[in-house]
């Protein structure tokens, strides 16, 4: 987050949290960005200085999921039609919600100033489809679905 490619494309923020020990510094990309970027907040331990939580969620997936995925799933359609339907077949617009695609990081300090990744949770795109065939007719609306990976750190073994 103080890499300057970072701080250059992004606008940063404090954020308290009410009655607790930590203050968040909130991220967002600068308005006119249309790559696929994040935007969270970085909470940090008012006491230690630390960091304790990162929360975040993707932005711009919309494009890249037309650009990326839907050829793909496009491509996957067709291939299961018949011929004769094949040039009948359409889409329509991806149905996303945004705020079901980020993550949260969990922090835990190891040693004097030394922090690691202690859990995780990131949701990502995955790209499903509804369709509808109707006699001479065949639909798709691709719908983004979130696919969620996540861990923890078990054990710290010393060198």
């Amino acid at each position: 987050m103080a890499s300057p490619g970072f701080l250059a494309t992004h606008c940063l923020r404090w954020v308290e949290r009410g009655g607790e020990k930590s203050v968040g510094l909130g991220f967002e990309p600068k308005s006119g960005r249309e790559l696929v970027d994040v935007k969270g907040v970085l909470w940090v331990d008012t006491v230690t200085g630390g960091p304790e939580e990162l929360e975040f969620q993707y932005t711009s997936l919309r494009p890249f999921l037309r650009q990326l995925l839907l050829p793909l799933l496009r491509q996957q359609e067709l291939s299961r039609l018949p011929e004769g339907l094949r040039y009948r077949a359409s889409s329509g617009r991806i149905e996303i919600d945004e705020s079901l695609f980020g993550g949260e990081l969990q922090f835990e300090r190891i040693a004097h100033d030394r922090w690691l990744i202690r859990e995780w949770t990131l949701r990502g795109p995955r790209l499903g489809r509804f369709t509808l065939t109707e006699p001479g007719r065949h639909t798709v609306w691709p719908r983004a679905f979130p696919l969620t990976v996540s861990g923890e750190v078990l054990a710290i073994i010393p060198p």
